[in-house]
């Protein structure tokens, strides 16, 4: 990939980045909840997400039954992230982007949610790193490359807001799958499994 595709992927980030959050300005819940959460790449090469989230878009159907109400929610959400996970003297990697994603939330806080995203990557390679300049060696501080990289996830996961008892916390588990381009590896892809805790209704203390 040359230098101006990869410009051109960057733009788009920028753009995927700015449109939610410039929508989320005028969207009437506004800034509504942040998450933190296990970022394992391959699963147990440890790592740390931290996002925030609007609430761009949101529908809710309730149907009266004997039993009580059957309610179900729908949302459009959109927000930041920061991640990066540790595979031990292989590679560090850090990325900062935004995910975009759909939310289904039923009657007692079951979570189904579909996510697509794109993120600037910069991976730093573990152990020490040489390069020759003028035919010695010398040691390359923070080695590494940076890249673009899309994602998509799917995520299962329990609303306690919607519990008997309520607390205003969300538990999702998010398998995901990241491409990272350019690459100098064979195919670029990382597969990451998220555990997130959210909380919600921040709406009201963070105006």
């Amino acid at each position: 990939m040359s230098k101006t595709t990869f410009v051109r992927w960057l733009g788009a980030l920028a753009a995927l980045l700015i449109s939610p959050l410039a929508a989320a300005q005028d969207a009437p819940l506004g800034v509504d909840s942040v998450s933190v959460g296990y970022f394992g790449e391959i699963v147990w090469h440890p790592g740390l997400s931290v996002a925030a989230e609007w609430t761009l878009v949101q529908g809710q159907r309730e149907k009266e039954r004997d039993r009580g109400p059957k309610v179900i929610t729908r949302s459009l959400v959109a927000g930041p992230e920061l991640a990066g996970f540790v595979h031990p003297r292989t590679l560090t990697a850090l990325q900062l982007g935004g995910l975009a994603g759909y939310r289904k939330v039923r009657t007692r806080g079951f979570t189904r949610e579909y996510w697509v995203g794109a993120a600037v990557w910069r991976g730093f390679l573990g152990g020490d790193t040489y390069t020759l300049v003028d035919g010695q060696a010398q040691k390359v501080a923070l080695a590494g490359r940076w890249a673009f990289a899309p994602s998509v996830a799917l995520g299962l996961g329990q609303d306690l807001s919607r519990a008997r008892t309520p607390h205003p916390v969300a538990w999702t588990v998010r398998p995901r799958v990241t491409w990272t381009a350019p690459t100098n590896a064979s195919t670029g892809l990382y597969v990451i499994l998220e555990l997130n805790l959210r909380l919600t209704d921040l709406s009201g203390w963070m105006r």
